[in-house]
């Protein structure tokens, strides 16, 4: 038989173990609907092996208190497009935690699908896939008129997406980031039902004069939530949505519109987006990495992976 949510969430609440202080269980109770760094430090599967709720809840498969094993299977959604860069960053913070995925592009040229294959030729879980036309990037003026359906973002996401099985889950990967592989792992055992969903924030970075001091490690902007997320392919599209900002300013990008019960947890990336060739930087300053991160709450932000001296290994090892 199955147990409603309200059923699963009431023994959530009698079986939470001991170990974790009172204050911090009524805290959790008030909203189930966040993970946070210390229940992936905290909650290890060892500590669930009479709880039944609970292993379901982490997704524990028998004894892995470090989460070695990627319990819903998902595939890596990854598209490319020359970012050689930070390409072997992105697949190298990904490989222990998907043994499979689809990675994409539409036409590298700068190396990117060279170092695509060599790691499918390690990864034999993961393939390439070359989509045979050209595309028109977000917010384009071309999407103002008709565009063919083989030429917009939306007609190359939904070909990655015919890639995967229907009834698969997948998270959307992209290549110009570096990721918490450990939170990335600790995602997979989340979601209970098709229906749920976990949402990714990111951290958007700019690094100024190749990093030469530790002020040149800027935040542009945090987005929290709903641009990554890990997901059931079950009657899923992409669409084009385009229109005029309250500014003025065209926008066209691509759309996954998700009927989801969205879980959040803990930030688990750093992205790049000016660590490519055809991108330029922003111009003048931003908050400095230091500073963003002293003002955030350790229950968001692993100080682990969100250190500055992490980020600038991270950074010297971009190609």
């Amino acid at each position: 038989m199955r147990l409603s949510r309200h059923l699963q969430l009431k023994l959530l609440h009698a079986l939470w173990p001991a170990c974790i202080a009172r204050a911090r269980r009524e805290a959790v109770k008030a909203s189930l609907r966040s993970i946070h760094v210390s229940d992936r430090k905290v909650l290890k599967p060892k500590d669930f092996e009479d709880d039944t709720a609970l292993r379901q809840r982490l997704r524990d498969t028998k004894d892995t208190p470090t989460f070695e094993t990627s319990p819903l299977d998902a595939w890596a959604f990854v598209r490319v497009h020359n970012e050689v860069r930070t390409l072997g960053v992105a697949l190298e913070t990904i490989a222990g935690v998907f043994k499979r995925g689809i990675l994409a592009h539409h036409g590298s040229t700068d190396g990117s699908v060279e170092i695509m294959e060599a790691f499918c030729q390690k990864h034999p879980g993961f393939s390439v896939f070359h989509y045979p036309h050209s595309i028109y990037p977000a917010h384009h003026d071309a999407y103002k008129g008709e565009v063919p359906e083989e030429n917009t973002l939306a007609g190359y996401y939904n070909a990655i997406l015919e890639k995967i099985p229907e009834g698969d889950w997948f998270m959307k990967i992209d290549a110009d980031h570096a990721y918490h592989s450990d939170a990335l792992r600790f995602a997979l055992y989340l979601p209970l039902h098709e229906t749920d969903a976990v949402s990714l924030s990111r951290v958007n970075m700019v690094v100024k004069n190749e990093g030469k001091n530790d002020d040149d490690f800027q935040v542009m902007s945090f987005l929290d939530h709903y641009d990554q997320w890990l997901v059931c392919k079950r009657n899923l599209e992409f669409k084009m949505v385009t229109g005029i900002k309250p500014d003025g300013d065209y926008y066209a990008y691509e759309l996954l519109e998700l009927d989801r019960n969205f879980l959040k947890m803990e930030c688990p990336q750093l992205h790049f987006p000016y660590e490519k060739s055809w991108r330029a930087a922003p111009e003048g300053d931003f908050e400095p990495f230091t500073d963003f991160m002293a003002k955030q709450s350790k229950a968001r932000f692993d100080p682990d992976f969100f250190n500055l001296e992490n980020v600038k290994r991270l950074y010297r090892r971009f190609v």
